[in-house]
């Protein structure tokens, strides 16, 4: 069932990005952006910008694998945080945002680190940097 129901959320994936997007979507933005612009309320836009589509999200099979392969395609540097969130019908922005105002609410930290962040942390979780734990900085 798994394999059916991938194969049927990739179809209309392809569906979505070739039919939808490119007879749907960009013909109604472009019509709203030139309207936009007669009325002065898109000046600085410019007539070749695209619209960002993020299409409704599919619920996960498997979410633990789900996760596990964003993680490693995030980590492999095959895509970013921000196209991962995007496909989870996720801001990127608001999301770290609430992130950074709830460490500042519970404890003040500001920095955050994840574990999705192969700069600071390993694949096991442990810190590449003494200094974000918090200890003394290493020592050449």
């Amino acid at each position: 069932m798994r394999g059916g129901l991938i194969e049927a959320r990739l179809d209309f994936r392809k569906f979505q990005k070739q039919v939808l997007a490119h007879q749907l979507v960009r013909p109604v933005f472009s019509r709203v952006l030139s309207i936009g612009k007669l009325a002065g309320r898109f000046r600085e836009v410019d007539a070749s910008h695209r619209p960002e589509m993020i299409w409704p999200v599919f619920e996960s099979v498997d979410p633990l694998k789900d996760v596990m392969a964003d993680l490693i395609e995030v980590r492999s540097g095959f895509a970013t945080p921000q196209q991962k969130m995007a496909e989870r019908g996720n801001d990127f922005m608001k999301t770290i945002a609430d992130f950074l105002a709830f460490a500042k609410e519970v404890d003040g930290a500001t920095p955050l680190v994840f574990d999705s962040d192969p700069r600071k942390v390993s694949k096991t979780g442990v810190a590449n940097d003494f200094g974000l734990l918090g200890g003394s900085e290493k020592e050449d």
